[in-house]
């Protein structure tokens, strides 16, 4: 189990890090791709523990949450 989360995080940070160097518009897809896995991830819990859920509605609300700031965020430093 530990040699997957070193091999994983042996991959991913670069990437992270190359992603935050490259910035917009490669920040945002990066942080929608992280959301709509943390949506997927919630929705399955809720899911396992019996509640009745439409996970695309929750994903889609996630999206749309990180189209909108990155759409109205402002632009450079004050």
């Amino acid at each position: 189990m530990l040699r997957l989360r070193l091999a994983s995080a042996a991959v991913l940070v670069p990437l992270l890090l190359a992603v935050v160097w490259a910035g917009q518009p490669w920040l945002t897809i990066l942080l929608a791709g992280v959301a709509a896995l943390a949506a997927y991830e919630v929705f399955d819990l809720l899911r396992r523990a019996g509640f009745a859920v439409r996970p695309w509605v929750g994903i889609a609300a996630a999206l749309l949450f990180v189209g909108l700031d990155a759409l109205y965020a402002p632009v450079g430093g004050d």
